[in-house]
Protein backbone atom coordinates (compact mmCIF):
# COMPACT_ATOMS: atom_id res chain seq x y z
CA UNK A 1 0.00 0.00 0.00
CA UNK A 2 1.55 3.58 -1.09
CA UNK A 3 1.97 6.01 2.17
CA UNK A 4 -0.28 8.70 1.88
CA UNK A 5 1.88 10.97 3.71
CA UNK A 6 5.37 10.92 3.91
CA UNK A 7 7.68 10.96 6.69
CA UNK A 8 8.64 14.62 5.99
CA UNK A 9 5.20 15.75 5.78
CA UNK A 10 3.82 13.99 8.80
CA UNK A 11 6.79 15.97 10.77
CA UNK A 12 5.16 18.75 13.32
CA UNK A 13 2.62 19.08 16.08
CA UNK A 14 -0.65 17.33 14.42
CA UNK A 15 -2.50 19.78 17.45
CA UNK A 16 -1.67 23.46 16.44
CA UNK A 17 -4.02 23.34 13.49
CA UNK A 18 -1.72 23.83 10.68
CA UNK A 19 -1.19 21.56 7.93
CA UNK A 20 -0.80 18.40 10.10
CA UNK A 21 -3.93 18.23 11.61
CA UNK A 22 -5.68 16.98 7.76
CA UNK A 23 -3.52 13.86 7.74
CA UNK A 24 -4.88 12.89 11.49
CA UNK A 25 -8.16 13.74 10.42
CA UNK A 26 -7.56 11.27 7.33
CA UNK A 27 -5.64 8.73 9.60
CA UNK A 28 -8.31 8.72 12.25
CA UNK A 29 -10.88 8.41 9.77
CA UNK A 30 -9.25 4.94 8.58
CA UNK A 31 -9.48 4.13 12.14
CA UNK A 32 -12.75 4.05 12.18
CA UNK A 33 -14.15 3.34 9.61
CA UNK A 34 -11.87 1.51 7.33
CA UNK A 35 -10.23 -0.52 10.05
CA UNK A 36 -8.02 -3.09 7.91
CA UNK A 37 -6.50 -0.23 6.25
CA UNK A 38 -4.15 0.42 9.55
CA UNK A 39 -2.37 -2.73 9.53
CA UNK A 40 -1.21 -2.25 5.84
CA UNK A 41 -0.32 1.57 6.71
CA UNK A 42 3.45 2.34 6.41
CA UNK A 43 5.73 2.16 9.78
CA UNK A 44 6.07 6.20 9.68
CA UNK A 45 1.80 6.19 9.18
CA UNK A 46 1.03 3.75 12.32
CA UNK A 47 3.65 6.26 14.66
CA UNK A 48 2.20 9.57 13.23
CA UNK A 49 -1.50 7.96 13.92
CA UNK A 50 -0.60 6.03 17.55
CA UNK A 51 1.44 8.87 18.59
CA UNK A 52 -1.49 11.22 18.56
CA UNK A 53 -3.81 9.02 19.76
CA UNK A 54 -1.44 8.88 23.09
CA UNK A 55 -2.06 12.60 23.54
CA UNK A 56 -6.54 12.34 22.82
CA UNK A 57 -8.26 12.64 26.04
CA UNK A 58 -12.21 13.08 25.96
CA UNK A 59 -13.92 15.36 27.41
CA UNK A 60 -14.14 13.77 30.90
CA UNK A 61 -10.43 14.23 30.84
CA UNK A 62 -9.49 10.76 30.47
CA UNK A 63 -7.47 8.99 27.44
CA UNK A 64 -9.49 9.05 24.27
CA UNK A 65 -7.56 5.72 23.29
CA UNK A 66 -5.99 2.90 25.32
CA UNK A 67 -3.59 1.56 22.79
CA UNK A 68 -3.41 -1.47 24.81
CA UNK A 69 -6.64 -2.46 23.73
CA UNK A 70 -5.84 -1.99 19.86
CA UNK A 71 -4.58 -4.50 17.80
CA UNK A 72 -2.29 -2.89 15.79
CA UNK A 73 -0.51 -0.63 18.21
CA UNK A 74 0.94 -3.56 19.26
CA UNK A 75 4.79 -3.00 17.27
CA UNK A 76 4.18 0.99 18.11
CA UNK A 77 3.86 0.12 21.78
CA UNK A 78 6.80 -2.30 22.19
CA UNK A 79 9.06 0.20 20.70
CA UNK A 80 7.45 3.16 22.65
CA UNK A 81 7.89 1.41 26.09
CA UNK A 82 11.35 1.08 25.22
CA UNK A 83 11.76 4.40 24.75
CA UNK A 84 9.97 5.58 27.78
CA UNK A 85 11.86 2.94 29.93
CA UNK A 86 15.26 2.42 28.60
CA UNK A 87 18.32 3.81 30.46
CA UNK A 88 20.95 1.56 29.71
CA UNK A 89 18.44 -1.20 30.88
CA UNK A 90 15.10 -1.34 30.97
CA UNK A 91 13.50 0.67 34.18
CA UNK A 92 10.02 -0.09 35.28
CA UNK A 93 10.09 2.14 38.70
CA UNK A 94 10.74 5.68 39.48
CA UNK A 95 9.75 8.77 37.68
CA UNK A 96 8.89 8.28 34.25
CA UNK A 97 8.28 11.07 31.84
CA UNK A 98 5.39 11.24 29.68
CA UNK A 99 3.41 13.14 26.79
CA UNK A 100 2.62 16.63 27.46
CA UNK A 101 5.12 17.12 30.87
CA UNK A 102 3.20 14.83 32.89
CA UNK A 103 4.84 11.17 34.62
CA UNK A 104 3.49 7.95 34.43
CA UNK A 105 1.24 6.57 36.74
CA UNK A 106 2.49 3.58 38.89
CA UNK A 107 -0.88 2.24 36.99
CA UNK A 108 0.88 2.70 33.48
CA UNK A 109 4.02 1.61 34.42
CA UNK A 110 2.67 -1.61 35.97
CA UNK A 111 0.54 -2.15 32.62
CA UNK A 112 3.36 -1.05 30.31
CA UNK A 113 5.77 -3.66 32.24
CA UNK A 114 3.39 -6.45 32.25
CA UNK A 115 3.29 -5.97 28.31
CA UNK A 116 6.82 -5.56 27.78
CA UNK A 117 7.63 -8.96 29.70
CA UNK A 118 4.13 -10.75 27.68
CA UNK A 119 5.71 -9.68 24.11
CA UNK A 120 9.16 -10.47 24.75
CA UNK A 121 8.22 -13.83 26.46
CA UNK A 122 6.47 -14.58 23.44
CA UNK A 123 9.05 -14.53 20.65
CA UNK A 124 8.58 -10.42 20.50
CA UNK A 125 6.17 -9.48 17.53
CA UNK A 126 5.32 -9.12 14.21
Amino acid sequence: MKALYSRKELNGNPFDGGVIHVPLQRYLHSFFNKRKKIGRMKFHEKDFLFEAMLCLYDSGGGKAFDLFQIPEAEEFLFYWIILMHSNKKIVFEGKIPAENGRFLTKSEIKKNRIFFIDTCRCGGIG
